[in-house]
């Protein structure tokens, strides 16, 4: 069996290999035979080779099902290849099954790393493998780690909004409630630093129902003039069934209704122009709704 491993090593090294095959090992559960030594050479060599790093997951995670004994022993190459994007993005729902249990191992001690690969992997926007945190089941993992350190995610998060034109393409398919589960305070404090590209930022992550003490409200308390158009998209946005002006008057009630209980400066007045806004839309739209009524008869 070590020759075997052995063998493996040296097609694996020589890019002999199909990717497929090193999967294929860990079906057949021949690396889960291995001594702890020889597993552990044959993981570290397959992994150096890119192409076979899916193969590596495969066999981790193989091994640590078959050998719960050795998770210690296994933990630092494991955590290297949950910190790759690429793994967090492979296609297949195996492929994310391995990662997400593996990952779910370690988000209690490593929450920060594991935000990090989320975040890598969010940050990429690939035409042939869309892929987006917000519909991944690899969210699950992210709430642990902000269970675990919700200030060391911020941390990591706040690195892919620098830059407002990357930014932009990130916050697309971005888990909508997540920043408000993290810590306020800095949150706020970096937006300071930059005004209004960041509160634009921001506002594209957080929910819209400023209720008070909410990272909404403080945003549009604070930077109105930035954000607006952010929010009133998103108090438009959405589906709904029925007539279009019973939905806006809908919402113009919504937000009448947060006039008067906001005790946040500056969104009463706020509310009440965006509700005045959607009271005209339904009227424009209960005017054409008759109009249609008339010509069918």
């Amino acid at each position: 069996t070590r020759r075997g491993a052995l063998r493996v090593q040296r097609l694996a090294q020589a890019g002999a290999l199909e990717p497929s095959m090193v999967e294929q090992l860990a079906y057949g559960r021949w690396a889960s035979s291995l001594a702890p030594e020889t597993f552990s050479d044959l993981l570290s060599t397959v992994a150096q080779n890119p192409q076979y790093r899916e193969g590596a997951l495969a066999l981790a995670h193989d091994r640590v099902s078959s050998r719960a004994h050795e998770w210690d022993a296994l933990k630092v190459p494991v955590l290297d290849l949950l910190s790759d994007a690429k793994l967090v993005r492979a296609r297949g729902d195996m492929h994310e099954y391995y990662w997400i249990e593996l990952a779910t191992k370690l988000a209690h001690e490593q929450p920060r790393r594991i935000a990090r690969a989320l975040f890598a992997a969010q940050a990429v926007r690939d035409e042939e493998n869309s892929w987006f945190l917000e519909h991944s089941r690899a969210g699950s993992v992210l709430d642990l780690c902000i269970e675990a350190d919700a200030a060391g995610v911020w941390e990591e998060l706040h690195g892919f909004l620098e830059d407002p034109s990357r930014a932009a393409l990130f916050t697309a398919g971005f888990p909508d409630g997540l920043v408000e589960r993290l810590p306020h305070e800095p949150i706020l404090h970096w937006v300071k630093e930059q005004p209004e590209p960041r509160a634009y930022i921001l506002a594209n992550l957080v929910p819209k129902n400023l209720e008070d003490g909410t990272i909404g409200a403080e945003l549009l308390s604070r930077y109105s003039k930035a954000v607006s158009g952010v929010f009133m998209s998103g108090w438009a946005s959405g589906a709904w069934s029925g007539e279009a002006s019973e939905h806006w008057d809908g919402v113009a009630a919504q937000l009448r209704s947060l006039a008067r209980s906001s005790s946040m400066p500056g969104v009463p007045s706020w509310t009440e122009k965006a509700a005045a806004r959607f009271t005209k839309m339904a009227d424009e739209d209960r005017k054409r709704e008759a109009e249609e009524r008339v010509r069918r008869g």
